[in-house]
């Protein structure tokens, strides 16, 4: 469902932002690119690919709880809106 800005000049926040399944769709190209930033440094041993790839692997770990947190707290609003 599209909601619009509240206030059209005045910027978005946190609070205007609303949360949606979809999100689970930004965790696959994050996964995919941390494990072949990780590959390619395992391959050819360069310390700072690898760090890009452990460093790429916290993004995504920290990605996927935020998006799994979000789900968890909208599932029960989502429950409620599809029983009316």
């Amino acid at each position: 469902m599209y909601v619009p800005h509240p206030s059209p000049g005045k910027a978005m926040t946190a609070h205007d932002v609303h949360a949606h399944p979809a999100w689970w769709g930004f965790v696959f190209p994050v996964a995919a690119m941390a494990l072949s930033i990780a590959a390619v440094g395992s391959a050819t041993t360069i310390m700072v690919i690898q760090l890009l790839g452990s460093a790429a692997t916290i993004v995504l770990a920290v990605l996927w709880v935020g998006v799994a947190v979000t789900t968890v707290r909208m599932a029960p609003t989502a429950k409620a809106a599809s029983s009316r």
